[in-house]
C-alpha cells in the first residue's frame, strides 16, 4: 500500500509540478485526481528530487485524522476547520529541528540530544558551585576568621599542608558533582515548563492551557514563521485534506500561505524566496455543499481554478477495463503457483470477477497484502491442497476481498452479526423447514418396509396431505375415481382417500393412465379426467410437504427410498450457491412470515453485485466463519460452525450435522453449564449426550444429561418439544438413547408425561407410543407426584391397548401407577388389560368402570358377591359400586337372574346404603335404584324386621334411599309381620307421599292382619294409639277385621280407648256405618253424640243403636250429653218409651219444642212433629 513510483505513468505529472512551483512560482497548486489515481506515488517522487535539488520540503497527511471528541474530555466539539488546523500545526512543527528553535514554546516535547545541554549544565553547576563557596567562607570573613586560617596554614608542615589540600580538593569536587546533576534536574524540569504569565510582583506562574479559539493559524501564527524561518521550509505538500469535504480549511490555508510570503524573515530583504503550498484533492470538492443549493456549473467548475494558482490533472491508470491487467501484475506469483490446477482456474475466475470492482491500487495491494498473511496464519493451503480445516485460497482471497470492500461488516462478522450472519440463519431456517418434511417422508418409507405393505396409519397421512392440496386447488371436491372405483375426500366413508385401497390403486397407475377428479364414466355425470401425472402436477403446486411429493410422484418404491435419501443428504449439506431456489421464511414488515427464494433473498440483504456475485458462485459459503480467525490446527470446521452460528450468536440449530468426534470437541468448548441454552439445542449432540452411536455416557458426563434435559424442559413449549421430536423420529432403532433420556426427563421434571405424550404425538405410531409410555411407567419416580395436563385424555384412549402389564414390577409400582391414573381422572374400561398387580391397585382406588367383568375381577371371583359380602369383605369394590347412582345401578344390571343384591337385608347394610346415596346428585332417582335392589334381595329365614333398620323408630330422620328401601320392603312383601313393622309403616306414609299413595299399612294389614300378629306387651301407648287410628283412617279393613283388630289392640293398652272422634275426622275413616256403630257400641271410639251426629239421613237403625248406648251411659237426665237430635228421630224416640226412650223421651214429650229448636226452622214442619209427638206421647201414656 506504500505509493509505488512507475515512472512511464507518473513522470510527466512530477515535471509538470516542478515546473509549476519553481520555475512559474505558483503558491498554491493543486494534484487533483480521484482516489487511487497515483497522486501519492507521484508527491513521493516529487519531494524526493526537490530535496536532491536543495529545496526544504515538509508534508502534511491527514489520512488517519479522526474528528473525535476534544482530548480533555469536555462535551463541546470545535469545528472541522479548527481540527484540521490544529492536526496540520502539530505536524509543521514537529517535522523541524528542534535544537535550532531555541526561541519556540513547543520545544520542550522533544528530547535535546545531551550534548547541546552541557553548556547550560556546567554554567549553572559553576554558578551553584561558586553560590556555594561564598556561602561557606563569606561569615567566617566577616568575623575575621580568615586571619587565624592564614595562621593555621603557615604552622602546617608540608605533609600536613598536603593532606588538607587533598581533602579540600576532594570536597570542593564532590561539591561540583552534586551541583552539576543538581543543575540537570533544575533544566529538565525549566524544559517541561511552559510559562503563559508573569505577575508583577513575579510570583504567579501557570501553565499554559490548549484554549478553543477559532483558528490555531492566529493563535500560533508566530511560532509558524518562527519555524518556516529556522526550518527553511519552501514547500507544503497536503495529502488527504479533501477527505473531510471541509472547504474552509483551504481558506485558511490561503491565508497562511501569503502570510508566509510576507513574512521578510522568510522570503528574505528583497523578497525572492517564495512558500508553495501542494495540495492533492479529488476533482469534485469544491463542489461539495454547493450541488445541493443549485449553484450553475460555472460556479461549480471556476471554483477550484479560481482558489489554486494551478491545477494539474491526473489521470487514472487503473480503470474497470484494465483492473484484470492490475490484478495480473499485483498476483502475479500467486497466479503462477496456481498452474492449470482445479482451485487455480477458480482462483484466476475470482480476479477477474472481482478486479472491475477493485479500481483502486491501494485497495487491490491491501487485498494482496491480507491474503498473504491470512494465507499463512490459516494454515497455509496451497492450490493443491486445501488446510486441515478445508481452506482453500480461493476462499481466502474472496474472505479478503470482502474485509477490504467492506471493513465494518467484516468487523460484525467477528461478533456474530453482520449481513452474512443474517443469510446463514435465514438458508438454515429454510433447510430446517424442509429437512422435517423429508425425515417424516423417511419415516413412512421405513414403516412401509416393516410392514412390508400400506397400513392404515400410512394410508392416512398420505390422505391428509392430498386432502390438503386439493382443498387448495380444487372447489367443492367430493370424490376421487380410479377405473370403476370411486374414493369419497371425507375421512368418515369407508371407501375415501385415507384408506389403503385408494393408495393401492393410485400406486399402481401408469404416469399415463388416467383418473377422475369426481366421478369415473360409470356415473351419470363424468368429473375432469387427468393422467395420473397431469394429476401430480396440479397438486403438487399446493402440497406444502415436499417429502410427500417424492412418495406421490414414485410411490413406496425403491426409487423413492434412494430419492429420498438423496435429497436428505443434499438438503443437509446445502450450501449458498448449491441451493439458490430454497425457499427460506423471512419476516415482512408486518411481523408476517413469508417464504422468498434464497436468491432473491441475497440480493435483498447484501444489495452489493459483487457480493452477490460471491455468494451465488460460490466463493463465499456458509463456511465463512472459519476465514475470519484463526484457529487450532486440530480444529474441525463443523465444530466451528456450530459454536460460533449457534453457540456463540444464540442461534439455534437442531439439525446441524455432527459426527460423533466433532460433539467430543464442541462438548469441550461448551461448558456443562450452557447445554441448557437453546442455542446448543441439537439432534446429534442430544444423541451423543444420552451415549449414542456406540459412545458410552460416561464420556460424557451425568451432569450433561441432567443440564441437557432441564433445558429441554424449560424450552418445551418451543425448542424443546422440537428437539424432542427429533430424538424420537429415530426411533426405535435409537431405542437405548429413547430410554436413557426418558429415564432422565421422569427424574428432573413432575411434567414428564405429559411432556412425553405430546412430544410423540406426531412422530410416533401409536405401537411407538405405546412402548415410550409403557417404559415410562416402568421407570418412573414413585417419589414424584406427576402432572397430567395432557396425558390424561391421551391415556384415556390408549391405557387398556399399550400392555401396560409389562412395567409393572412389583405391587409398590402398581400403587404409583394407580395413583397416577387416578389422578388423570382414567377410568379403566377393562381391568383384565392392566394385569394383575395393577388392576389390583386400580380397583382398590375404585377408577373403573363397574362392569360384571371388572367387577369379577376385582373380587377374583366367579360369581358376583352380594352387597353385604362386598361391603364386608371387599370394602374397596363395595365403596366404588355405591359411589353414584349410575355405578350402583351397574352393579345391579350386571347380577344374572341367580345372583342376588342382599342376603337377609342385614341392618348395616340399610345403613351403609343410606350413608352412601347421601354423596349422590340430587336427581338421582332414588327411588328406581332402590326399587331394583329389592327386587333382587334375598330373604332367608323369613321376612325383614323393618323395626331393627330404624331402631330409633324415628322413620322422620331416615334420608330418602332408606325410606325407599323400606317402601320397597313393604310393598314386595318382604317385612315381617309384627306390630312394630306395622307401627313403623304408617310412620313411613306419614312421612312419604308415595308410600301413603301406595296405601303401604292397608297393604300390610291385609298381609299380615293385626289380629293374627304376636301380642307384643313392650309396645309403647303411643305405638298402639298410632295403630287404631291406623286402623281407622290408613287400612281397608272388613268390618270383622277391623274390630278384631281394634279387640287385639284393647287388649294390649286399654288406656287408648275409645278413641276420641271429631265431625273432621269422623268423615276420614274407612269403615261403613254398621261397623262406625259397632265401634261406638263397643267402645272403641267416642264420643256417641258425634257418632249420632254423623249418622244423617234414612239411617235410623244406626242412629237408634248409638242413642240406646248413650242413654245406657248416662240413665238419668242429663241434656248436656245429648247431640243434635234430627227431628225425624223424636217422634221415634217417644215410641220407644217403654223399652230404651228412658228419660229421653218423657223429655220430649214434654218440652218438644227445647229440640225441634235445634234440629228445625220451618214452622209448618214443627207442628207436623209436634202433632206426631203428641200422638205417640198418648199412645204411650206420657200425656
Amino acid at each position: 500500500m506504500t505509493p509505488k513510483y512507475d515512472s512511464s505513468q507518473h513522470g510527466r505529472y512530477v515535471g509538470r509540478l516542478n515546473d509549476a512551483l519553481y520555475k512559474q512560482n505558483c503558491k498554491n497548486v493543486a494534484l487533483s485526481g480521484s482516489y487511487g489515481s497515483g497522486k501519492s506515488s507521484i508527491l513521493e517522487q516529487f519531494a524526493k528530487e526537490a530535496k536532491a535539488e536543495g529545496h526544504y520540503i515538509a508534508k502534511v497527511s491527514l489520512a488517519n485524522f479522526c474528528t473525535g471528541p476534544s482530548s480533555d474530555g469536555s462535551d463541546s466539539k470545535p469545528s472541522t476547520t479548527a481540527l484540521l488546523e490544529r492536526e496540520i500545526l502539530g505536524q509543521l512543527l514537529y517535522q523541524g529541528d528542534p535544537s535550532k528553535a531555541s526561541k519556540s514554546s513547543f520545544n520542550q516535547v522533544h528530547n535535546i540530544a545531551l550534548y547541546r545541554q552541557i553548556p547550560k549544565i556546567l554554567s549553572l553547576s559553576l554558578v551553584l558551585f561558586t553560590a556555594i563557596i561564598i556561602a561557606m567562607l563569606l561569615p567566617g570573613a566577616i568575623k575575621g576568621d580568615a586571619k587565624r586560617w592564614f595562621n593555621a596554614l603557615a604552622s602546617m608542615n608540608d605533609d600536613s599542608l598536603h593532606h588538607c589540600l587533598l581533602i579540600l580538593i576532594a570536597i570542593a569536587a564532590v561539591t561540583f558533582f552534586l551541583t552539576t546533576i543538581i543543575s540537570a534536574c533544575l533544566l529538565s524540569s525549566i524544559n517541561s515548563l511552559h510559562l503563559k504569565s508573569i505577575s508583577a510582583s513575579g510570583l504567579n506562574l501557570s501553565l499554559d492551557k490548549e484554549v478553543g479559539d477559532s483558528s490555531y493559524f492566529n493563535k500560533y501564527r508566530d511560532e509558524l514563521i518562527y519555524l518556516f524561518e529556522i526550518n527553511k521550509y519552501d514547500t507544503v505538500i497536503f495529502e488527504d485534506i479533501d477527505r473531510f469535504d471541509d472547504l474552509g480549511i483551504f481558506d485558511e490555508l490561503r491565508k497562511l500561505n501569503d502570510l508566509l510570503n510576507l513574512a521578510p524573515g522568510i522570503v528574505g530583504k528583497n523578497g525572492n524566496k517564495v512558500v508553495r503550498f501542494v495540495y492533492a484533492i479529488k476533482d469534485s470538492i469544491f463542489t461539495f455543499g454547493n450541488e445541493s443549493k443549485g449553484a450553475s456549473k460555472e460556479v461549480l467548475g471556476s471554483g477550484r481554478v479560481k482558489f489554486f494558482d494551478m491545477v494539474i490533472s491526473v489521470v487514472p491508470f487503473i480503470s474497470k477495463f484494465n483492473a484484470n491487467e492490475m490484478a495480473a501484475k499485483v498476483f502475479v506469483s500467486e497466479l503462477k503457483d496456481a498452474g492449470q490446477t482445479d482451485e487455480g482456474a477458480r482462483y484466476s475466475d475470482l480476479l477477474l470477477l472481482a478486479a472491475p470492482y477493485i479500481a483502486d491500487m491501494r485497495l487491490m495491494v491491501s487485498i494482496r497484502n491480507d491474503y498473504l498473511v491470512m494465507t499463512q496464519e490459516m494454515g497455509s493451503p496451497s492450490f493443491g491442497s486445501p488446510s486441515a480445516l478445508g481452506l482453500t485460497c480461493t476462499g481466502i482471497l474472496a474472505i479478503a476481498i470482502y474485509k477490504n470492500l467492506y471493513p465494518l461488516e467484516y468487523e460484525d462478522l467477528r461478533i456474530g452479526k453482520g449481513k452474512l450472519n443474517e443469510l446463514y440463519d435465514i438458508h438454515q431456517k429454510g433447510i430446517n423447514r424442509l429437512l422435517p418434511q423429508y425425515l417424516a417422508a423417511t419415516k413412512l418409507v421405513q414403516r412401509f418396509k416393516e410392514h412390508g405393505d400400506l397400513v392404515d396409519e400410512i394410508a392416512e397421512t398420505l390422505g391428509n396431505e392430498l386432502k390438503e392440496a386439493l382443498d387448495e386447488r380444487v372447489y367443492s371436491i367430493s370424490c376421487l375415481s380410479i377405473g370403476n372405483n370411486s374414493f369419497d375426500t371425507r375421512s368418515n366413508y369407508s371407501d375415501s382417500i385415507f384408506r389403503k385401497s385408494f393408495w393401492v390403486e393410485f400406486f399402481s397407475l401408469n404416469p399415463e393412465e388416467f383418473l377422475y377428479i369426481g366421478h369415473g364414466p360409470n356415473y351419470g355425470s363424468e368429473g375432469v379426467r387427468l393422467t395420473k401425472r397431469e394429476f401430480l402436477d396440479l397438486v403438487g403446486i399446493d402440497l406444502p410437504d415436499i417429502g410427500m411429493k417424492v412418495l406421490l410422484n414414485d410411490g413406496f418404491s425403491d426409487t423413492s427410498f434412494a430419492s429420498l435419501d438423496s435429497k436428505t443428504e443434499q438438503l443437509r449439506t446445502a450450501d449458498f450457491y448449491s441451493k439458490q431456489d430454497l425457499l427460506c421464511p423471512i419476516n415482512t414488515n408486518g411481523g408476517e412470515e413469508r417464504l422468498e427464494s434464497f436468491a432473491k433473498i441475497v440480493k435483498q440483504i447484501i444489495g452489493d453485485e459483487l457480493v452477490c456475485e460471491l455468494i451465488r458462485k460460490g466463493y463465499i459459503r456458509k463456511d465463512f466463519d472459519l476465514y475470519i480467525s484463526k484457529y487450532p490446527t486440530d480444529a474441525k470446521p463443523r465444530v466451528i460452525n456450530f459454536v460460533y452460528h449457534c453457540y456463540q450468536r444464540g442461534v439455534q440449530d437442531l439439525d446441524y450435522f455432527l459426527d460423533d468426534d466433532d460433539c467430543n470437541a464442541v462438548l469441550k468448548i461448551i461448558p456443562t453449564v450452557h447445554l441448557d441454552r437453546p442455542c446448543c439445542f441439537n439432534r446429534y449432540l442430544l444423541s451423543h449426550i444420552l451415549g449414542g452411536r456406540d459412545v458410552p455416557a460416561t464420556t460424557v458426563g451425568h451432569d450433561a444429561i441432567i443440564t441437557t434435559v432441564n433445558g429441554i424442559v424449560a424450552n418445551f413449549t418451543s425448542s424443546g418439544r422440537q428437539l424432542i421430536e427429533r430424538l424420537l423420529e429415530e426411533y426405535p432403532g435409537n431405542r437405548n438413547l429413547v430410554h436413557k433420556f426418558i429415564s432422565a426427563l421422569l427424574n428432573q421434571t413432575v411434567r414428564a408425561f405429559d411432556i412425553l405424550i405430546d412430544s410423540s404425538e406426531s412422530v410416533c405410531t401409536t405401537q411407538f407410543q405405546h412402548e415410550l409410555i409403557s417404559y415410562a411407567f416402568a421407570n418412573m419416580n414413585l417419589d414424584v407426584s406427576y402432572t397430567c395436563e395432557s396425558s390424561s385424555s391421551w391415556l384415556s384412549k390408549n391405557i387398556e391397548t399399550m400392555s401396560i402389564a409389562d412395567a409393572v414390577s412389583n405391587e409398590t409400582r402398581a400403587n404409583a401407577i394407580a395413583n397416577y391414573l387416578r389422578r388423570c381422572s382414567i377410568t379403566i374400561h377393562k381391568l383384565s388389560a392392566l394385569g394383575t398387580e395393577l388392576s389390583s391397585s386400580v380397583a382398590e382406588l375404585g377408577n373403573y368402570d363397574v362392569t360384571r367383568a371388572n367387577l369379577l375381577s376385582a373380587c377374583n371371583a366367579s360369581n358376583l358377591p352380594t352387597l353385604d359380602t362386598l361391603e364386608e369383605t371387599y370394602p374397596s369394590v363395595y365403596k366404588r359400586v355405591v359411589s353414584s347412582e349410575d355405578a350402583l345401578n351397574s352393579y345391579l344390571t350386571a347380577l344374572n337372574p341367580a345372583e342376588y343384591s342382599i342376603a337377609g337385608f342385614p341392618p348395616f347394610i340399610f345403613t351403609s346404603l343410606c350413608r352412601a346415596a347421601e354423596s349422590w346428585s340430587d336427581s338421582a332417582n332414588v327411588d328406581e335404584l332402590a326399587s331394583s335392589i329389592i327386587a333382587k334381595v334375598k330373604i332367608e329365614g323369613g321376612e325383614v324386621n323393618l323395626s331393627e333398620l330404624d331402631p330409633n323408630n324415628s322413620i322422620e330422620n331416615t334420608n330418602v334411599m332408606g325410606i325407599a328401601l323400606i317402601r320397597e320392603l313393604v310393598f314386595n312383601q318382604k317385612g315381617a309381620g309384627t306390630l312394630s313393622n306395622a307401627s313403623l309403616i304408617l310412620k313411613l306414609e306419614n312421612v312419604d307421599e308415595l308410600s301413603s299413595e301406595l296405601r303401604l299399612f292397608d297393604r300390610f294389614t291385609k298381609q299380615f292382619p293385626i289380629i293374627a300378629m304376636p301380642v307384643d306387651q313392650t309396645l309403647d301407648e303411643s305405638v298402639v294409639l298410632d295403630l287404631a287410628n291406623g286402623l281407622l283412617y290408613k287400612a281397608h279393613q272388613t268390618s270383622a277385621n277391623l274390630l278384631n283388630a281394634m279387640t287385639r289392640l284393647r287388649a294390649i293398652n286399654r288406656s287408648v280407648f275409645p278413641l276420641t272422634i271429631n265431625k273432621d275426622s269422623i268423615d276420614k275413616m274407612h269403615c261403613y256405618d254398621p261397623a262406625l256403630v259397632e265401634l261406638t257400641e263397643r267402645n272403641f271410639i267416642g264420643p256417641t253424640k258425634t257418632v249420632y251426629e254423623y249418622l244423617d239421613g234414612p239411617k235410623w237403625n244406626s242412629r237408634r243403636k248409638v242413642l240406646k248406648k248413650l242413654l245406657q251411659e248416662y240413665p238419668t237426665k242429663d241434656r248436656s250429653i245429648l247431640p243434635r237430635i234430627f227431628s225425624c228421630d223424636l217422634p221415634r224416640i217417644v215410641s220407644a218409651a217403654n223399652s230404651w226412650g228412658s228419660w229421653l223421651a218423657a223429655d220430649i214429650a214434654s218440652n218438644p219444642h227445647y229440640y225441634l229448636d235445634q234440629s228445625c226452622k220451618d214452622d209448618s214442619e214443627k207442628a207436623k212433629v209436634i202433632a206426631e209427638i203428641e200422638d205417640r206421647a198418648k199412645k204411650h201414656g206420657l200425656l
